[in-house]
């Protein structure tokens, strides 16, 4: 949910599912972020096309504001990936917005799967699910936190190089407080 100043209003994007459990991306707004109003046009991220990597479940959108616009991130799985009922390779995917309303993918899609380097079976089964973004302080860094069956875990992407490092956040040791991050490569 973010508040948009220039429009007097939150915006709230949400998973919605149809009757065959295909999942989009859906818009809400609302001018005291109590009382919720659907957008008439959802889905405002619909699935990809047929045969694609995101062509049956596209969901649980992360969104920041970006620019003079929004940039979003999301978790995105296949149809013939689920042809075992099981989600083996989730991908994750960006898209930009002006207006928080209509969407753009980004052409390099997914920027991330089960199985991108470096790919740990313990730690990236079950993932990359969920993603959330969160500028990095120094604004040199995009960070990511992302679920998988090992936890809450972290892809960091340079705002100037494509490089990228994964990590997995853990409790921190006993007697510690907080979390901490464990490097898994660069």
């Amino acid at each position: 949910m973010i508040w948009v100043p220039e429009q007097g209003r939150y915006l709230m994007w949400y998973s919605g599912m149809d009757a065959s459990w295909r999942a989009r991306v859906g818009l809400a707004t609302s001018t005291d972020g109590a009382a919720w109003v659907k957008y008439d046009g959802n889905p405002v991220l619909d699935v990809g096309p047929s045969g694609g990597w995101e062509d049956y479940w596209v969901g649980v959108a992360g969104v920041i504001r970006w620019g003079g616009g929004f940039l979003m991130v999301y978790s995105g799985v296949s149809e013939a990936d689920l042809a075992d009922g099981v989600a083996d390779d989730v991908g994750v995917g960006i898209a930009f917005s002006a207006d928080g309303v209509t969407w753009r993918r980004f052409a390099a899609n997914p920027v991330m799967t089960t199985q991108t380097p470096p790919h740990d079976p313990a730690v990236d089964h079950g993932g990359p699910w969920a993603p959330d973004l969160v500028r990095e302080p120094s604004g040199r860094h995009l960070l990511m936190l992302y679920e998988s069956s090992a936890g809450i875990c972290l892809a960091v992407s340079p705002l100037t190089r494509s490089r990228r490092a994964r990590g997995r956040v853990v409790p921190a040791p006993a007697g510690g407080a907080g979390l901490r991050r464990q490097d898994q490569g660069r």
